[in-house]
C-alpha cells in the first residue's frame, strides 16, 4: 500500500513539474524568498563561526591565565610584582630545556591608534615576556620580535591590514612614546593577530606600572593539574590571585558577543523565515486553487488522498529545497573568509579581526530552513483542496 501511495505522488509530482511553466512567476516567488532568507541565515552565521574560530584557535593546550582574585578580566587585573615572583618559581610551572620556567608576566592595554580608513581605532596592546611567544604559538613571520627594555612593536598580522603606518621600521605613538615597528607574527588567525606586542619591561616603564602586572600567562610541567595547581594558590596566604584553564578564559571573555551575535543571527532569521512561510503559502495556495478540478478529477480516477497530499508537499519542498541550495550557495561564494572586525566588550571595545566562516552544520542548518518554510507554505492548501469532495473539486472554478 505504502509502495502504491509513493508510486502515485511520484507520478502526481511529474505531472505537476511538467505543467509548471503555466506557473511559472508563482514558482519563482517561492525560490527567491527561500533563497533569500536561507542566504541571510548563512551570511549571519558564518559571522558568529568565524568569530568562534578566532577564539578556539587562540586558546594553546595546557595553557594556563593567572588573574587577580575577583577579577574576571586581565584589564581589570593587577598582580604584585612579589606575588609574580612566587608564582613564576611554582614548583607546578614547567620549565624550558634550559630550566627557565614557561611564564609570562604581561601587561594589558587599549590604545587609539590610526587606522587604514582615516578613523582611529582601538586596539589592544600587549606587553609580554619571551616565554609568551612558544606558549601562545605565536611565530614572528617578518622581521623580529621586541628586544627587551627597548621601545620595540610587533604587530599581529591582522592588525597589520587595518593600522596605517604599521610596516616594518616605521614608528607608531601610543601611550606617550613613539614605539618602532620591528617585526611582523601570525598566530594561525587568532586573537593574538589582531593585538600589538611590546616588551613588558619596557611598557611597565612606559605606564610607570613599576613591578606589577596584569596576567601572567604560563604552562604546568606534566606531572601538574590545574586543580592541583588552583589548590596551591589557595593555601599560600601570600597570594590573592586565581588560576583559569586559557581555553575557558577566552570563552567567558568573548561570550557576551557571541550569545549578541547569535540572537540576532536567528531573530533576524526567525522573522524573515515567517515571512518566507507566509509568502510561500501564498503562492502555493494560489497555485493548487488554480489545480483544484485538476486534483479533483486525479481523485476521481482513483490516485488516493494521501498521494495528492505528498505531491502538492513535495513540489512545494523541492522549489524552497531550490531556493535554499541558490541562496547557500550564493551566501558561500560571497561571504566564506570574508574578512571583518567587530569590537570586544571586554578589553575596552578593541578591535578584533576575523574572518566569516561557512560551516558544515551552517549549511545543514539552511537545508533545514529552506524545507520547513517549503513544508509551512505547503500543509494548508493540501489540507484544504483534500478537505473538499471529489464532487466540489471537479465542480470547482478558478
Amino acid at each position: 500500500m505504502m509502495k502504491s501511495v509513493f508510486k502515485q505522488s511520484g507520478l502526481l509530482l511529474g505531472i505537476g513539474l511538467a505543467s509548471m511553466r503555466l506557473r511559472l512567476l508563482r514558482a519563482l516567488s517561492t525560490v527567491a524568498g527561500a533563497a533569500g532568507v536561507v542566504a541571510v541565515l548563512v551570511s549571519l552565521l558564518s559571522i558568529a563561526e568565524g568569530y568562534d574560530r578566532v577564539v578556539r584557535t587562540s586558546a594553546a593546550e595546557e595553557s594556563v591565565r593567572v588573574l587577580m582574585s575577583g577579577s574576571t578580566a586581565e584589564i581589570a587585573s593587577t598582580i604584585p610584582g612579589d606575588e609574580a615572583a612566587l608564582l613564576r618559581n611554582s614548583p607546578f610551572v614547567a620549565r624550558d630545556a634550559d630550566g627557565r620556567p614557561l611564564v609570562s608576566a604581561e601587561l594589558f592595554t587599549s590604545v587609539r591608534v590610526a587606522g587604514r580608513n582615516g578613523n582611529d581605532m582601538n586596539v589592544s596592546l600587549r606587553g609580554v615576556e619571551a616565554a609568551a611567544y612558544p606558549l601562545t604559538g605565536v611565530r614572528v613571520v617578518s622581521g623580529r620580535a621586541p628586544s627587551s627594555g627597548r621601545r620595540e612593536v610587533v604587530v599581529g598580522r591582522l592588525a597589520a591590514q587595518r593600522i596605517q603606518g604599521a610596516q616594518i621600521g616605521s614608528e607608531l605613538r601610543f601611550t606617550n612614546s613613539m614605539w618602532r615597528v620591528v617585526g611582523t607574527f601570525e598566530s594561525d588567525s587568532g586573537l593574538a593577530e589582531s593585538e600589538l606586542w611590546v616588551d613588558a619591561g619596557a611598557l611597565a616603564a612606559s605606564l610607570d606600572r613599576g613591578s606589577a602586572v596584569q596576567t601572567l600567562h604560563l604552562r604546568l610541567s606534566d606531572d601538574a593539574s590545574l586543580r592541583e595547581f588552583s589548590q596551591s594558590l589557595e593555601r599560600d596566604p601570600r597570594l590573592h590571585v586565581r588560576a583559569f584553564d586559557q581555553k575557558e578564559y577566552l570563552e567567558e571573555q568573548s561570550e557576551s558577543l557571541r550569545g549578541f551575535l547569535q540572537v540576532m543571527c536567528y531573530g533576524i532569521t526567525f522573522l524573515m523565515g515567517l515571512g518566507a512561510a507566509f509568502a510561500a503559502l501564498g503562492t502555493s495556495y494560489a497555485s493548487v486553487m488554480t489545480r483544484i478540478r485538476e486534483i479533483g478529477t486525479y481523485r476521481a480516477l482513483g490516485f488516493r488522498s494521501s498521494a495528492v497530499l505528498g505531491s502538492i508537499i513535495g513540489e512545494s519542498l523541492l522549489l524552497t529545497g531550490l531556493g535554499g541550495l541558490i541562496g547557500a550557495i550564493g551566501a558561500y561564494l560571497a561571504f566564506d573568509g570574508l574578512q571583518t572586525s567587530t569590537v570586544m566588550f571586554s578589553t575596552n571595545y578593541t578591535q578584533v579581526a576575523f574572518a566569516f566562516a561557512v560551516s558544515p552544520a551552517i549549511l545543514i542548518q539552511a537545508a533545514v530552513l529552506a524545507l520547513v518554510i517549503g513544508l509551512a507554505g505547503s500543509l494548508y492548501p493540501a489540507w484544504r483542496v483534500l478537505h473538499l469532495t471529489i464532487a466540489q473539486s471537479c465542480g470547482e472554478r478558478r
